[in-house]
């Protein structure tokens, strides 16, 4: 990652800053509670998330509280100890939560080459939210079962906006995270990652959030180690995918023909995770015709793997 020292104008009080201008090799860090989040972000602003949240610092963890001294001098984060509103009161400086990403930079990620007026309406995007079940870390441990099951019973789910500002400077963007949003994309104990890159040249409109949901059950790290999810009700997974084609929603079997499997494809071609959507049909209407109800993400098998390589190089 490469830094360009700046300073801001709009607050000659403020120490000197550094706007990223390179985010190869960066890594997008994410809960599990955000893999399934309900949000209405279309592609580009996912890869806009991605972008800002993959410069967000894990260092402002490491003071007297957290950290953990080795014998042998190394330093780690004293997980037991780690609770989300200690997290919450770290991360209140916004200093720790604001990013500064050059314009330059944000155009190549998005692919949109130079053109800035491009980049997503950034009033719109700071004024989403995400819908995420609370996340704990291992300090929460005295009132995690009462607090999960709370939930549980309420089936409710938190609405946060990521983003408690985001301002627009000569060159570069300034965007500063909302601290109660910062305990999902820190990337401590608990997380999934993936590289920035794999984002960048993911082009179909649905395949990061895919990714994020199958990259959960990838290496057995799902629900009781389990390499396949459950079965999504329809309407439930849609909203996992964000926003979609008005024509998606009211045909499901296009949904899945036309977005969700060049999706799977691409991401097995790109990030070499190979998965596929099995759905689930039941009778539906006056004639009793059968219509997609529930999906489940499953991992291919190596032979079915095989031959789908060997049918892209015949065609």
């Amino acid at each position: 990652m490469r830094t360009t020292p700046v300073f801001d104008k709009n607050n000659p009080l403020r120490d000197l800053t550094y706007v990223t201008t390179n985010i190869s090799g960066s890594e997008v860090f994410y809960s599990n509670e955000l893999a399934f989040a309900e949000c209405d972000y279309d592609h580009k602003e996912v890869k806009l998330l991605d972008i800002a949240s993959s410069q967000i610092s894990i260092y402002p963890l490491y003071n007297e509280r957290l950290i953990n001294v080795n014998e042998d001098g190394t330093s780690s984060i004293d997980h037991l100890n780690l609770k989300t509103s200690t997290i919450v009161e770290i991360y209140s400086d916004v200093d720790y939560r604001s990013v500064f990403i050059s314009n330059k930079c944000l155009c190549e990620h998005l692919r949109i080459g130079g053109n800035v007026s491009r980049i997503p309406v950034l009033k719109d995007f700071k004024a989403k939210y995400l819908f995420v079940n609370k996340k704990f870390f291992s300090g929460d441990k005295d009132n995690f079962e009462t607090e999960r099951e709370l939930i549980a019973e309420k089936n409710k789910r938190k609405g946060i906006q990521p983003f408690e500002n985001i301002i627009e400077h000569g060159g570069y963007v300034e965007f500063i995270f909302n601290k109660s949003f910062v305990p999902y994309i820190i990337g401590i104990h608990g997380f999934k990652k993936y590289n920035l890159e794999n984002s960048r040249c993911l082009k179909h409109k649905l395949s990061i959030r895919l990714l994020k949901l199958i990259n959960y059950y990838h290496n057995e790290g799902g629900y009781r180690k389990s390499r396949h999810s459950r079965a999504f009700d329809l309407k439930e997974f849609m909203g996992f995918l964000g926003v979609i084609p008005k024509s998606y929603r009211t045909n499901p079997t296009l949904l899945f023909n036309k977005g969700v499997n060049p999706a799977l494809k691409e991401i097995s071609k790109v990030v070499g995770i190979h998965y596929k959507a099995e759905t689930f049909a039941f009778p539906s209407g006056k004639k009793g015709r059968p219509s997609i109800s529930s999906v489940r993400l499953v991992p291919l098998l190596m032979e079915e793997t095989n031959l789908s390589h060997t049918q892209e190089g015949v065609s």
